[in-house]
């Protein structure tokens, strides 16, 4: 279990699921509606990256809060709800956003211009039938002027009147009716009364006002307003502001592609960093047995360790295989102590655990200084949540000369891992480097991780012609006696006479014996009367 890779359960709640892009959703067009006022209010382009920014991680704090209350643990679903409520609160964005383009370039202007200035007068009205006939016929031929022929003289009169039709005589006919008799109506009207445009088009007319609602029920027009809005532009590059003057000034407004390429920019602000907020949180370690989130010790202990290979492109490579193959190798790597210089490069040891240290998982972070004059960094993270035991937390406390904590009853081995350490830097200085040695097992460890066969110790070199085994308690009976009890005899070695005869007065070498053949004592048989043929 040592070393494994923490893995989502992808367990939860089906009332969380639906909870969630809800209140993004809700909090998302809040959020929207707040960004475009003060997008519109200060338009600088820094400002509004940073905006954009902050609205999206304030949405995916929002999906973090359910993520963590009602317990989330599938990245999948949680990564595809986040996007559904994304996508609408950016569909929700454009919709204010046009709307609000409407009130600044249409409705405001409509507000400022007397309906019968645009027919020159009430005397230029048609009175009879036959007067209006004839302006049905005009409106009817003027179909084929463009808006842009007919109004281009009128600073944004072009883009005002694109909202009642696409061409000059629908213009008319949305203004003036498609009947005669609705013709000389609308005429006695304006000679009556002195309406502004926008009162008589949406008052009187009765023409729906493109508000956001509305919008939002209309996705087609949307979208078409939406291009409408891309190619005339709406601010330039150097003033940033909204305007109409700025399409007819020395600075052409952005649009086109350059134009989409910004709100494509604006819309990987929006939603990028509320997507990985939110799935982070959901493949955060989970405590099935807490049924709990793990937590982090506050404040963290700075776990950091010098790179062993600083000159190398591929050592953070290597360092990441090592640390997948046995986590236990961090613990060989120098520590960066306290008063130390912060290296260029470093590894940072992070964890998080559950309430008893029963599971702990650590998190590698490699640092680099780019920018030394500003301590610039950049941080990647080798490995995430990777399990280790209690005694590797014990022993990283220790090589930083940190109190263990109470609740981890893991055996500290930084004093073994010290004086390892110093022997390979011994080793290393002297030209030979010193052999990985394993550590040492304990616990259930130290009784399953033993080898299977052990041989048997050997036993220590008897003398020559002495016996390799104990002789039985029990005197030993002489070959070829009767089997009946004799007197007890002091046993003697083996392959030793059983009794010592006695010397020659004129020799020092032994007599021979009558009765010892080969260790065997035949003192009662009669050879001399025995027929061996």
């Amino acid at each position: 279990m040592n070393g494994q890779i923490y893995k989502p359960s992808n367990k939860g709640s089906i009332v969380g699921i639906i909870l969630m892009p809800l209140s993004m959703l809700a909090v998302g067009l809040g959020l929207s509606w707040l960004y475009l006022v003060i997008k519109s209010a200060i338009p600088l382009i820094y400002l509004n990256v940073l905006l954009a920014a902050g609205v999206s991680l304030a949405i995916g704090g929002i999906g973090t809060l359910f993520v963590k209350l009602y317990k989330l643990r599938s990245p999948a679903m949680v990564t595809i709800f986040t996007v559904i409520a994304l996508i609408l609160v950016n569909y929700g964005k454009w919709a204010i956003y046009v709307a609000k383009d409407y009130d600044k370039y249409v409705y405001d202007e409509m507000k400022k211009i007397s309906v019968s200035d645009i027919f020159g007068g009430a005397e230029n009205m048609p009175n009879t039938k036959e007067e209006a006939q004839q302006v049905l016929l005009n409106i009817e031929m003027m179909k084929s002027y463009s808006l842009e022929d007919y109004f281009g003289g009128i600073e944004g009169m072009s883009t005002l009147m694109k909202v009642f039709g696409s061409n000059v005589g629908e213009i008319y006919e949305s203004i003036l009716g498609s009947t005669v008799d609705e013709i000389l109506t609308n005429c006695q009207t304006l000679k009556s009364s002195n309406m502004s445009f926008y009162e008589y088009m949406y008052e009187h007319r009765e023409n729906q006002v493109r508000d956001t609602m509305w919008l939002v029920s209309h996705p087609g027009e949307l979208f078409s307003d939406i291009k409408d809005i891309n190619e005339q532009g709406r601010w330039t590059i150097t003033s940033h502001r909204y305007s109409f003057g700025d399409s007819l000034t020395d600075k052409k407004p952005v649009s086109g592609i350059l134009l989409w390429l910004v709100w494509a920019g604006e819309l990987a602000m929006l939603t990028i960093p509320a997507i990985l907020l939110v799935r982070r949180k959901s493949k955060y370690p989970f405590i099935e047995a807490e049924d709990d989130w793990a937590v982090e010790d506050k404040p963290m202990p700075n776990f950091s360790f010098y790179d062993p290979y600083p000159g190398q492109s591929s050592g953070m490579g290597m360092v990441k295989s090592e640390i997948l193959r046995n986590p236990n190798y961090l613990l060989n790597l120098q520590p960066v102590k306290v008063i130390d210089r912060v290296p260029e490069k470093f590894y940072k040891v992070t964890y998080c655990r559950s309430r008893y240290f029963d599971e702990i998982y650590i998190t590698v972070v490699y640092s680099v200084l780019t920018n030394p004059r500003k301590n610039q960094r950049r941080t990647t993270n080798i490995v995430e949540f990777m399990r280790v035991d209690q005694d590797f937390m014990a022993t990283l406390y220790g090589l930083f000369e940190y109190n263990v904590p109470t609740l981890c009853g893991g055996v500290n081995r930084a004093a073994e891992v010290k004086q390892e350490q110093e022997e390979r830097a011994k080793a290393a200085a002297s030209g030979r480097p010193l052999s990985p040695q394993r550590p040492k097992a304990t616990g259930a460890e130290a009784i399953f991780d033993q080898p299977l066969y052990t041989r048997p110790q050997q036993q220590p070199q008897q003398p020559y012609a002495q016996p390799q085994y104990q002789q039985p308690t029990q005197p030993q009976q002489p070959y070829a006696q009767p089997q009946y009890q004799q007197p007890a005899q002091p046993q003697q070695p083996y392959g030793q006479p059983q009794y010592q005869q006695p010397q020659d007065t004129y020799s020092n070498a032994p007599r021979p014996t009558s009765g010892d053949m080969d260790g065997l004592d035949t003192s009662n048989l009669d050879l001399d009367h025995m027929d061996f043929k």
